[in-house]
């Protein structure tokens, strides 16, 4: 786009947006719902446990990952922002971070399976040098417990999403990002069709029905609550950070309509034109 052989360009780093909108062209910005981070496969034999779960939970630091990869991003301690009209904290926020109560939860787990050690398989993109880095520190904060391994499998993109959605992994770097609290209802309903987790809660089911059902606004905002605040609980994705997606254009690009994707923000260009 600095060359001007494209009008358009996206990004969901908020370091690019500063940057290029310093620079004098136009930002457009789209808040998400949610966000990347470690996801769980609820399936497989050793994560299914939710003691074992718990511990690499209370490892989880997302204030170190902005620190080191995302510069500026605010710290992470449930599924939607902190300024969410859907977020109650007296219903759900993330598990904190305690290495020693960490280590105690996987102490017991061992004990009571009879292990001495356990390693994880975490399967993430490879060259893409801001998700490696992820990798490495995640990697680093669940091996602070003393017995558990974590080893990387990074593949392209193609690979690691086709692993995503056969169940092929045990933990797993992903996204779930939606313009709306309802198109996170394919994710974490029981049945939903992109649910890679394995993620079963009753109480979030209905609430996701309740809030397709309902015309009462009021009804639908108390369901969405309940689905951040279970959702948080049950931590079957632990986002690091919270996404805006940005398009950037030259200044003459107008009347682009802005709508949010699984991958970011995207745009409808029936009504664009350009003014030069």
């Amino acid at each position: 786009m600095r060359a001007g052989e494209i009008d358009i360009d996206w990004s969901l780093l908020a370091k690019d947006a500063k940057a290029i909108e310093a620079e004098g062209y136009t930002v457009h910005s789209l808040p998400l719902v949610g966000g990347t981070g470690l996801n769980f496969n609820l399936e497989d034999p050793d994560l299914k446990d939710p003691q074992l779960r718990l511990a690499i939970l209370k490892t989880f630091d997302s204030a170190q990952i902005n620190s080191a990869v995302y510069p500026g991003d605010e710290t992470v301690d449930a599924f939607l922002y902190p300024d969410s009209p859907y977020r109650d904290d007296s219903l759900g926020k993330f598990p904190e971070k305690d290495v020693e109560g960490a280590q105690k939860l996987f102490d017991e787990y061992l004990d009571r399976t009879g292990k001495s050690d356990l390693t994880l398989r975490l399967s993430t993109f490879a060259g893409l040098p801001a998700l490696e880095q992820v990798a490495q520190i995640l990697q680093s904060q669940a091996q602070q417990i003393d017995g558990l391994t974590i080893q990387i499998d990074a593949m392209d993109y193609a690979t690691l999403e086709g692993a995503l959605n056969a169940g092929d992994f045990q933990l797993g770097v992903a996204a779930a990002l939606s313009q709306n609290m309802d198109g996170i209802y394919e994710r974490f309903h029981s049945n939903g069709t992109r649910n890679i987790t394995g993620y079963s809660n009753p109480e979030v089911d209905e609430a996701f029905e309740t809030s397709r059902a309902s015309q009462d606004p009021q009804v639908v905002s108390a369901a969405y609550e309940v689905i951040n605040g279970e959702i948080s609980n049950d931590a079957p994705l632990r986002n690091w950070r919270y996404q805006t997606g940005y398009l950037f254009t030259q200044d003459y690009v107008k009347d682009l309509i802005i709508t949010g994707t699984p991958s970011g923000a995207g745009v409808y260009l029936d009504e664009a034109w350009i003014d030069k």
